[in-house]
């Protein structure tokens, strides 16, 4: 089986002087318990809404596509009110542009190509005014506020890292919740390749606020210092060894100096790096933080203790190529004690979910931030898609239970096995397989074996929850001495086509009708494909429908969907309707008309995320594509082509490119059905 960890990592940047870089156990860990609240989905802003002294949050009502802007009012005991619709879209920030003593809210309207980001005018009572505009299209973006021109007034800068130019777009507020479209009030500042992450402070002591942007492609980070005028200087700072996520910005070693924390991936660890000549900067120190997937990073005196924590959000998910492949795990938070020197100690990693109930895995962690919710006098950690962790006064931590289930005799040569773990402390756990006679396993708490060899096969646990505590269990399962094994769909067969980095796949369960696609391949586009195709052959007109129920999301142009094709070259004439996992990319119908000549592209009039219907249907010399969200839908075209003499007989099946070279993503088709239509 094959393993493909997400691993990140946190990078310390100190730009000041005088830190001590040795590691040293921490006994000022923090404690706390996990609380979710319902109707949040993807980022999080935590803010005091309608002005009476309780936290309150806001976020969107919907997992993908076009939605509505909730806000949940806090109470003092840190429970929240139910979801007010307020504006539309997804919040990314609140501050109060008119200065009138109420907070508005930065948010993002979905789907592309609406992607805008508006500003929405607190009234004070927790509902808020029409949004105004701020900036257009920005993919994925990651929003700071400040004031830059020093005029008393609130500010905005987004990060930028699609096409055409990647940077971060600096808009000046003029002060009545409006933005103007002018160069006096707005500029682009070029940064490394694929900014991110930014952060805002005064790191070199002018009075001026500057930027700092965590750049994923080229691996860099963009100090942006404020000269002024919108003109900003910019000192790229390399990446120690992995790819930058996110940044934040304080005092880490109480020299009066802001100092930045960044998330960096492969492999996780802290970087610290010190300004030894007021811009010249240098790698301190490194620092591990012991949770794979960190993906934001937030600042603040958790444990109050007087000095400045780390929090780092963990999207602590594996992709595991084995016989139930799929994303699997458990989101995070760590909390790593700093202290006060620029360097931080080992820390605690605490499980965003149930470890009773490990089926369950989500996707990234799109935002974190800390706010004091139920007025303790304790800052707690408010995570994306509505986790929250509250903290408590330390405690005596206790062991972890893990439970495998009863021995059992299996009617297949393949187990999946589930490690329920009950957690007191809410420490997200780490697990150790053997198997006796010595198969190897990965380390999560759902792994499946498969071609067990008949006889009797002893699995054993191991979990560690990071602080001395390590519990076990051990269960037996006995593989008759024959098993049924499942064909591919009758008359179908599959091959990689193009150039793939990793050999692809089909399983197709007779049971449910599913397809499991895996493929390789860094496009379906241009003049050639690399992509792995489930085929059958069928000749004359047809009308091919399936649902594709889900799409693995490694990223946003994996495609998946419905192909006819007329040969396996990789430039083969073809029409391809297509799904993505992502609904800010939604649903396309792509063609080549010609072999070896260009793809076009045309993509549906709302954009859906799986699962989604789809359509390819051949009448004559014309193939035309269709898709539909659910059965009672109608069916919404999205394009036709018409070929040049296409062939009588065509390849038609499910394709799966998964947009990385080398790197494989699976789909799951259901619901197929290829039928010939009359003449």
């Amino acid at each position: 089986m094959k393993l493909s960890a997400l691993p990140f990592a946190l990078a310390v940047f100190v730009l000041s002087g005088g830190i001590n870089s040795t590691a040293q156990t921490s006994v000022r860990q923090a404690s706390g318990h996990l609380r979710h609240q319902s109707g949040l989905h993807r980022r999080v802003v935590a803010a005091d809404f309608n002005n009476d002294g309780i936290i309150d949050v806001a976020a969107s009502a919907g997992t993908s596509g076009p939605s509505a802007l909730v806000v949940r009012l806090g109470s003092a005991d840190g429970t929240f009110a139910a979801p007010l619709r307020v504006a539309q879209g997804e919040a990314l920030a609140s501050g109060d542009f008119n200065n009138d003593g109420n907070l508005d809210i930065v948010a993002r309207l979905l789907p592309a190509p609406d992607e805008s980001v508006l500003l929405y005018g607190g009234r004070g009572d927790g509902t808020f005014t029409p949004g105004t505009l701020i900036a257009n299209y920005f993919e994925d973006a990651i929003v700071a506020t400040a004031d830059f021109n020093r005029d008393g007034k609130l500010d905005v800068v987004v990060s930028a890292h699609g096409e055409p130019s990647t940077g971060v777009e600096i808009v000046l507020g003029n002060g009545d919740l409006t933005f103007s479209s002018d160069a006096a009030h707005r500029t682009f500042v070029p940064t490394g390749s694929g900014a991110h992450g930014v952060a805002t402070g005064d790191f070199d002591r002018n009075g001026t606020t500057d930027i700092v942007v965590a750049n994923r492609d080229d691996r860099t980070y963009s100090i942006l210092l404020n000269q002024g005028g919108l003109l900003f200087q910019r000192i790229d700072v390399a990446a120690v060894e992995g790819t930058p996520q996110d940044v934040a910005v304080a005092d880490m070693n109480r020299d009066g100096r802001l100092d930045v924390v960044a998330v960096e991936s492969e492999p996780s660890r802290a970087v610290i790096l010190v300004d030894v000549q007021r811009s010249a900067f240098t790698v301190e120190s490194v620092h591990a933080i012991g949770a794979a997937g960190a993906s934001r990073v937030t600042l603040g005196d958790v444990n109050r203790d007087g000095l400045t924590d780390v929090v780092t959000a963990n999207a602590s998910t594996l992709f595991v190529d084995d016989c139930a492949p799929g994303v699997k795990g458990m989101n995070t938070i760590s909390v790593l004690p700093g202290r006060g020197n620029g360097d931080v100690d080992d820390g605690s990693t605490f499980a965003l979910g149930n470890q009773a109930n490990p089926d369950g895995s989500k996707g990234g962690m799109a935002s974190l931030q800390l706010a004091d919710v139920n007025r303790d006098g304790r800052l707690d950690i408010v995570a994306s898609d509505g986790d929250m962790f509250v903290t408590t006064a330390p405690d005596a931590n206790f062991a972890p239970v893990v439970a495998l289930g009863p021995d059992a005799a299996l009617a297949t040569n393949s187990v999946r096995l589930r490690a329920r773990v009950s957690e007191p402390d809410g420490d997200a756990v780490s697990f150790v397989w053997s198997h006796t006679p010595g198969l190897g396993l990965p380390s999560i708490a759902t792994p499946c074996v498969a071609n067990l060899a008949p006889g009797s096969h002893t699995f054993t646990v191991a979990v560690d929850d990071g602080h001395g505590h390590v519990a076990t269990d051990s269960v037996t399962y006995t593989i008759p001495g024959r098993v049924r094994a499942i064909p591919l769909a009758p008359g179908w067969s599959s091959r990689d086509l193009g150039a793939v980095g990793a050999p692809g796949r089909v399983r197709f369960d007779a049971a449910t009708g599913t397809f499991a696609v895996t493929g390789s391949g860094a496009d379906v586009w241009g003049t050639a494909d690399a992509l792995h195709f489930a085929r059958v052959a069928i000749t004359g007109d047809f009308e091919f429908t399936a649902r594709v129920a889900s799409i693995e999301n490694l990223h946003r142009w994996v495609k998946a969907g419905l192909m006819a094709r007329e040969s396996a070259s990789a430039s083969s004439r073809h029409g391809f309707v297509v799904a993505t996992p992502r609904v800010d990319r939604g649903v396309t119908f792509q063609r080549r008309a010609v072999n070896a000549g260009p793809t076009v592209s045309t993509a549906g009039s709302i954009a859906y995320a799986p699962p989604v219907w789809l359509k390819l249907e051949r009448r004559g010399d014309t193939l035309s594509a269709y898709y539909r969200k659910v059965t009672t839908d109608g069916w919404t075209a999205i394009g036709t082509q018409r070929y040049a003499a296409l062939a009588p007989a065509l390849d038609v099946g499910l394709g799966v490119s998964s947009h990385i070279e080398g790197t494989l993503a699976t789909a799951r088709f259901d619901h197929v059905s290829l039928r010939p239509l009359p003449k």
